[in-house]
């Protein structure tokens, strides 16, 4: 089958190296002629184990290049640090996603880089096209009537950041910052180096000025307040990050079909998931290894894709449920975090609770704390 995908992100560059190995011809359009944006992504132990069935040499290359990470380490003002148990590897996103087009071109999937696809119906003579473009993916919004397409802004504040010091753990300190909080999600990627997103609370992202403040200067209030966690390290934004772009909001996208004809959404092109689950780049390549396994075994190339669209749409319905519960519960921060420490942890722990914001928090914790024996 002629397969054609636009985007080289982690779902496009899977399902090239994937659908390649299985003497499917591949082409894969990237626009960007070289490099990439982003710093380090988190790979989950489960999501390695189920790859390696599929291609055990990408997995270990993977982990050759990936650090790991153990507990995770959540921090408030004026307590010590609460460690709940958790495992995981960091990996550098431009390391990861040379690795895979380095898997996919050895075996047979051509790799065309600098060439952006202006349309559609350029790619006519593919049997199946594959759109992995991204979240602000230009071909899907030609075509947002066929998918039934909805982008928004919504929640918090964030940026990305990294940290030069060396990482073991993912670390959550929170602090208070102008009239609210800021927090940090932060986990290794490289010897060396962190990845620092932090996110802000709305009133403390306009009370510490950074609605109108350059973006030196912002990276340097940040490493003011977040001194006690940086162990003497500096901030600096992630590659890619345009001037004075530090700060953005989560763009949801939500598409009603997956597909429409033979042509198919892939990863945050066709779905995006909070970062706060950490769980993006994992469910890009996911959705590759399914749609792949289907246009081996389907008659045809649409009704493949059409499977695929009912199959994963389903299977993901719980964990985007999960990544919404959990950026509600951090927009809604203040109603948590004066608890004590280990109270907050718990309720950090369990943020994905889709009872948890419908009771009072006392009582939450009563029913799901474990109760001490006498």
């Amino acid at each position: 089958m002629r397969i054609a995908c636009v985007g080289g992100g982690p779902g496009g560059l899977t399902l090239a190296a994937l659908a390649a190995g299985r003497a499917h011809d591949v082409t894969l359009f990237e626009q960007r002629a070289s490099g990439t944006y982003g710093l380090g992504v988190v790979l989950w132990p489960d999501h390695l184990s189920d790859l390696a069935l599929l291609d055990p040499l990408l997995v270990h290359r993977l982990l050759q290049h990936a650090v790991a990470w153990r507990d995770q380490h959540i921090s408030t003002p004026g307590s010590p640090a609460v460690v709940l148990e958790g495992r995981g590897h960091g990996i550098a996103r431009a390391t990861m996603l040379s690795l895979l087009e380095q898997r996919a071109v050895e075996l047979g999937a051509r790799v065309e880089r600098g060439t952006a696809i202006e349309h559609p119906d350029v790619l006519g003579s593919f049997d199946a096209v594959i759109l992995a473009d991204g979240a602000a993916s230009a071909l899907r919004s030609m075509r947002a009537h066929d998918f039934g397409s909805r982008t928004r802004e919504e929640g918090n504040r964030y940026a990305w950041l990294e940290l030069d010091r060396p990482s073991d753990r993912f670390a959550f300190p929170f602090i208070t910052a102008g009239d609210g909080w800021a927090w940090a999600h932060a986990y290794p990627f490289r010897a060396g180096a962190t990845t620092f997103i932090v996110e802000t609370t709305e009133s403390a992202w306009i009370a510490e000025g950074f609605d109108h403040m350059p973006t030196d200067d912002a990276v340097r209030r940040l490493e003011a307040l977040f001194a006690d966690h940086l162990r003497g390290g500096s901030l600096r934004p992630a590659r890619g990050t345009a001037p004075d772009a530090l700060w953005s909001r989560f763009r949801l996208v939500e598409n009603r079909r997956w597909s429409s004809g033979r042509t198919a959404l892939l990863g945050d092109a066709a779905h995006t998931t909070h970062f706060s689950i950490g769980s993006g780049t994992r469910l890009a390549m996911e959705d590759a290894a399914t749609l792949v396994e289907l246009l081996d075994h389907a008659p045809s190339a649409e009704e493949a894709l059409r499977t695929y669209d009912t199959r994963r749409r389903d299977e993901l319905r719980g964990i985007q449920r999960s990544a919404r519960l959990s950026a509600r519960f951090l927009g809604r921060l203040p109603r948590y975090i004066d608890r004590p420490a280990e109270d907050f942890a718990h309720l950090l722990e369990r943020r994905r609770s889709r009872l948890l914001p419908l009771i009072p928090t006392g009582i939450y914790l009563g029913l799901t704390r474990p109760r001490s024996g006498r």
